[in-house]
Protein backbone atom coordinates (compact mmCIF):
# COMPACT_ATOMS: atom_id res chain seq x y z
CA UNK A 1 0.00 0.00 0.00
CA UNK A 2 1.16 3.51 -0.77
CA UNK A 3 -0.52 6.85 -0.32
CA UNK A 4 -0.63 10.20 1.39
CA UNK A 5 -3.09 11.89 3.72
CA UNK A 6 -3.38 15.66 3.91
CA UNK A 7 -4.30 17.03 7.32
CA UNK A 8 -6.26 20.26 7.26
CA UNK A 9 -7.30 22.39 10.19
CA UNK A 10 -6.92 25.69 11.92
CA UNK A 11 -4.05 26.58 14.18
CA UNK A 12 -5.50 29.08 16.64
CA UNK A 13 -3.01 31.43 18.26
CA UNK A 14 -4.15 31.70 21.88
CA UNK A 15 -1.47 34.13 23.08
CA UNK A 16 0.85 36.51 21.24
CA UNK A 17 3.30 34.79 18.91
CA UNK A 18 6.59 35.79 17.33
CA UNK A 19 8.13 33.88 14.46
CA UNK A 20 11.20 35.94 13.61
CA UNK A 21 12.73 36.62 10.27
CA UNK A 22 16.35 37.53 10.90
CA UNK A 23 19.01 37.64 13.57
CA UNK A 24 20.94 40.37 11.77
CA UNK A 25 22.39 43.22 13.79
CA UNK A 26 20.04 46.19 14.30
CA UNK A 27 21.08 49.71 15.11
CA UNK A 28 19.62 51.45 18.17
CA UNK A 29 16.04 52.41 17.47
CA UNK A 30 15.64 49.96 14.59
CA UNK A 31 13.18 47.08 14.52
CA UNK A 32 15.17 44.23 16.08
CA UNK A 33 12.60 41.44 15.80
CA UNK A 34 11.20 41.37 12.25
CA UNK A 35 8.26 39.05 11.66
CA UNK A 36 8.15 36.61 8.76
CA UNK A 37 5.52 37.81 6.28
CA UNK A 38 3.90 36.50 3.13
CA UNK A 39 5.44 38.21 0.11
CA UNK A 40 2.11 38.72 -1.65
CA UNK A 41 -0.23 39.73 1.17
CA UNK A 42 2.33 41.04 3.67
CA UNK A 43 0.41 39.12 6.36
CA UNK A 44 2.41 37.35 9.09
CA UNK A 45 2.93 33.66 8.35
CA UNK A 46 3.94 30.58 10.26
CA UNK A 47 6.34 28.48 8.18
CA UNK A 48 5.44 24.81 8.06
CA UNK A 49 9.04 24.02 8.98
CA UNK A 50 8.56 25.80 12.34
CA UNK A 51 5.49 23.72 13.15
CA UNK A 52 7.01 20.47 11.91
CA UNK A 53 10.28 21.07 13.77
CA UNK A 54 8.55 21.83 17.07
CA UNK A 55 6.22 18.82 16.80
CA UNK A 56 9.18 16.56 15.98
CA UNK A 57 11.30 17.87 18.85
CA UNK A 58 8.50 17.54 21.41
CA UNK A 59 7.65 14.00 20.31
CA UNK A 60 11.30 12.88 20.15
CA UNK A 61 11.96 14.37 23.59
CA UNK A 62 8.88 12.65 25.05
CA UNK A 63 10.13 9.29 23.74
CA UNK A 64 13.79 9.78 24.63
CA UNK A 65 15.39 7.87 27.49
CA UNK A 66 17.59 10.85 28.34
CA UNK A 67 16.21 14.29 27.48
CA UNK A 68 19.43 15.99 28.59
CA UNK A 69 21.46 14.14 25.93
CA UNK A 70 19.12 13.91 22.98
CA UNK A 71 20.29 11.62 20.16
CA UNK A 72 20.78 12.95 16.67
CA UNK A 73 17.96 12.28 14.23
CA UNK A 74 19.24 8.79 13.44
CA UNK A 75 18.67 7.85 17.09
CA UNK A 76 15.00 8.84 17.05
CA UNK A 77 12.29 6.25 17.58
CA UNK A 78 11.12 4.66 14.29
CA UNK A 79 7.73 6.36 14.50
CA UNK A 80 9.40 9.77 14.78
CA UNK A 81 11.59 9.05 11.76
CA UNK A 82 8.52 7.93 9.77
CA UNK A 83 6.42 10.96 10.67
CA UNK A 84 9.06 13.63 10.36
CA UNK A 85 11.20 12.53 7.46
CA UNK A 86 11.17 14.48 4.21
CA UNK A 87 7.50 13.59 3.56
CA UNK A 88 5.14 11.18 5.27
CA UNK A 89 4.17 8.27 3.06
CA UNK A 90 1.71 5.52 3.87
CA UNK A 91 3.79 2.46 3.22
CA UNK A 92 2.60 0.06 5.90
CA UNK A 93 -1.07 0.27 6.79
CA UNK A 94 -0.37 -1.56 10.07
CA UNK A 95 1.71 1.44 11.25
CA UNK A 96 -0.95 4.08 10.51
CA UNK A 97 -2.67 3.93 13.90
CA UNK A 98 0.65 4.11 15.77
CA UNK A 99 1.77 7.01 13.58
CA UNK A 100 -1.43 8.99 14.10
CA UNK A 101 -1.37 8.33 17.85
CA UNK A 102 2.20 9.67 17.91
CA UNK A 103 1.19 12.71 15.85
CA UNK A 104 -1.75 13.35 18.20
CA UNK A 105 0.68 13.12 21.12
CA UNK A 106 2.99 15.67 19.47
CA UNK A 107 0.05 18.01 18.80
CA UNK A 108 -1.09 17.67 22.41
CA UNK A 109 2.43 18.41 23.67
CA UNK A 110 2.59 21.50 21.47
CA UNK A 111 -0.64 22.80 22.98
CA UNK A 112 0.99 22.46 26.42
CA UNK A 113 4.18 24.11 25.16
CA UNK A 114 4.73 27.04 22.80
CA UNK A 115 5.62 27.83 19.22
CA UNK A 116 8.06 30.56 18.22
CA UNK A 117 10.05 32.84 20.45
CA UNK A 118 9.50 34.07 24.02
CA UNK A 119 7.52 31.00 25.09
CA UNK A 120 8.81 31.27 28.65
CA UNK A 121 7.00 34.63 28.84
CA UNK A 122 3.68 33.11 27.84
CA UNK A 123 3.86 33.71 24.10
CA UNK A 124 3.22 31.13 21.41
CA UNK A 125 0.34 29.13 22.91
CA UNK A 126 -1.66 27.47 20.14
CA UNK A 127 -4.64 25.20 19.74
CA UNK A 128 -5.70 22.92 16.87
CA UNK A 129 -9.28 23.22 15.61
CA UNK A 130 -11.42 21.79 12.81
CA UNK A 131 -9.14 18.94 11.81
CA UNK A 132 -9.98 17.18 8.53
CA UNK A 133 -8.24 14.44 6.59
CA UNK A 134 -8.05 14.24 2.82
CA UNK A 135 -6.74 11.00 1.31
CA UNK A 136 -4.48 11.24 -1.73
CA UNK A 137 -3.67 8.23 -3.85
CA UNK A 138 -4.67 5.77 -1.15
CA UNK A 139 -7.12 2.92 -0.86
CA UNK A 140 -8.06 3.65 2.76
CA UNK A 141 -11.75 3.24 3.51
CA UNK A 142 -13.84 6.11 4.89
CA UNK A 143 -14.13 4.29 8.24
CA UNK A 144 -10.33 4.10 8.52
CA UNK A 145 -10.00 7.83 7.80
CA UNK A 146 -12.68 8.61 10.39
CA UNK A 147 -10.78 6.54 12.96
CA UNK A 148 -7.54 8.41 12.22
CA UNK A 149 -9.33 11.76 12.44
CA UNK A 150 -10.85 10.73 15.79
CA UNK A 151 -7.36 9.89 17.10
CA UNK A 152 -6.12 13.38 16.23
CA UNK A 153 -9.21 15.14 17.58
CA UNK A 154 -9.16 13.23 20.87
CA UNK A 155 -5.46 13.92 21.28
CA UNK A 156 -6.07 17.65 20.91
CA UNK A 157 -9.35 17.77 22.85
CA UNK A 158 -7.88 16.36 26.06
CA UNK A 159 -6.82 19.92 26.91
CA UNK A 160 -10.32 21.17 27.74
CA UNK A 161 -9.30 22.19 31.26
CA UNK A 162 -6.48 24.36 29.92
CA UNK A 163 -8.47 26.29 27.33
CA UNK A 164 -8.37 30.01 27.82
Amino acid sequence: MYGKILIYGQLEVVTGMHIGGSDAFSAIGAVDKPVIRDQLSNMPILPGSSLKGKLRTLLARSMSQNVLNMPDFSGDAPVVRRLFGVAYDIVNEAELREDFEALARAMKLLQYDYLGGHGTRGYGRVRFNGLRLMPLETSLEAAQLDELKDILEKGCAELELLRV
